[in-house]
């Protein structure tokens, strides 16, 4: 068995570095017109693959190296046993993680540096350098959404700011104040509460939740508001009007100026009904988790035995997009005119089994597909694991591909393949035609310059 796998290597490399011949699944090249290679060796482990858009070479589930071209210039992303470590580089800056440790460049100069999670550091575009060292130390710039954070042995003391906002913090959340030109809010947590946002409202909360009280000061949508939970509560805004108690389990709202406009809560969230709560089209009824829908102007949502069973349909000025969803087998989408006479896109997906995607020009299909949508760093690292038959077309050309390049049935322009590796292989482009049997042992190639015969890889007549 030894020498007879020693002997099949040698054949396999013999034939790929002489005559460009290929043996899947141990080792299969192909060239395609327009502009494409792809190489692959070892099963589903090793690929090679050139576009004109990039280039992609990959040991999975080991190692993968990817670079893409296009015309914002050279983009590059490397993965070593994904995802415990990866750099992505890019024509605005690059990246880097390594189990804990995450850096992060970009071409301006700025730069940031994270041992999670206890070291921070990061230098800006204009050179100044912040760090912490958590919980004992901070004191960082563009940090957690904020323009600046400082804390020292935290909670003990926190300040951020944001915006035109600064807060600081003792034994955060427990006593905390923030100032603004429009905002004045501080807090003893759970004691007492008061916030007030300039020319909008005012709130207040005394033991909190126990009770809190709101105060709506804009000219347009006056009124008040108050909260005894859990017994209960009472809200008047402009022309709105709310009454809870047990909240959130049990409320009623409604609408003075539009009598048919109402929303029931008995108890929330197993009994929900509303009408004309916003508009002419904003109504909801869930009978959770049996069934419910929900129709608001542009979109329309509803579900059978939630969260089994979905639909959601989005409407944009142009087109209509819908999802469903039979968790956790199926999901789809497809992108219709807004008028649905026309088709645009359509996605499926019966888990694990097999997915499906195609628009007016291309169509793919896959099986098996167990990675979760929408990660590219999944589809190159780990997908062609399980990925045994692929089906592509493009306008008129296509490729089917059957447990990596054992059986395959291509056209790529005047070019036709068909192959049942090693057993038979036959491939006509332009005026000629090219066939083998058994390992390429015999091969017949009929063209424009006669006809050749090759027998044991060597001997032509």
């Amino acid at each position: 068995m030894k020498w007879f796998l020693a002997l099949l290597m040698i054949v396999c490399g013999f034939q790929a570095s002489c005559w460009d011949w290929s043996l899947p699944p141990f080792y299969s090249r192909e060239r395609f017109s327009s502009g494409t290679e792809l190489i692959r060796f070892l099963g589903p482990l090793g690929e090679v693959q050139e576009t004109p858009e990039q280039s992609l070479y990959s040991l999975h589930p080991f190692w993968s190296y990817v670079e893409k071209k296009n015309g914002l210039g050279r983009s590059s992303s490397t993965d070593f046993f994904w995802p415990f470590c990866f750099l992505r580089s890019s024509w605005f800056g690059s990246t880097r993680f390594f189990l804990f440790y995450y850096a992060s460049s970009s071409v301006n100069g700025g730069r940031m540096d994270y041992v999670l999670p206890f070291w921070f550091s990061q230098t800006g575009v204009d050179g100044r350098f912040s760090w912490a060292l958590f919980p004992f130390y901070g004191d960082m710039n563009n940090f957690l959404t904020y323009d600046r954070v400082r804390f020292v042995l935290f909670p003990l003391y926190w300040h951020a700011d944001k915006g035109t906002v600064s807060g600081d913090g003792v034994l955060w959340p427990l006593i905390n104040y923030d100032s603004g030109p429009h905002l004045n809010r501080w807090r003893i947590f759970p004691f007492y509460a008061f916030a007030e946002y300039q020319g909008r409202r005012r709130n207040y909360s005394v033991l909190w939740p126990l009770f809190s009280f709101q105060r709506y000061l804009s000219p347009e949508t006056p009124g008040y508001g108050f909260l005894f939970w859990p017994f209960y509560g009472y809200s008047r805004i402009a022309s709105s009007e709310a009454w809870s108690t047990l909240w959130p389990l049990f409320s009623y709202a409604r609408d003075r100026e539009r009598k048919d406009s109402f929303r029931i809560n008995a108890p929330y969230p197993l009994f929900r009904w509303g009408e004309n709560q916003r508009g002419e089209e904003d109504d909801l009824f869930f009978l959770w988790p049996l069934y419910g829908q929900k129709v608001s102007p542009h979109i329309k949502y509803s579900f059978v035995l939630w969260p089994f069973l979905w639909n959601l349909e989005n409407e944009s000025s142009d087109k209509r997009t819908v999802h469903t969803w039979i968790f956790p087998f199926y999901w789809s989408k497809a992108v219709y005119s807004k008028d649905y006479r026309e088709k645009w896109e359509e996605s499926r997906d019966l888990w694990p089994f097999f997915s499906l995607k195609a628009d007016k020009t291309r169509f793919e299909f896959q099986i098996l597909n167990l990675a979760p949508k929408g990660f590219s760093a999944i589809d190159r690292n780990l997908s062609p694991l399980w990925k045994f038959y692929t089906y592509e077309s493009k306008d008129d050309n296509y490729r089917s591909d059957l447990f990596w390049g054992l059986f395959q049935l291509c056209r790529y322009g005047d070019t036709r393949i068909v192959s049942v590796a090693p057993f038979y292989s036959y491939r006509r482009s332009g005026g000629e035609v090219e066939q083998s049997v058994l390992f390429h042992l015999l091969k017949w190639k009929r063209g424009p310059r006669g006809t050749m015969t090759r027998l044991f890889y060597f001997l032509e007549f």
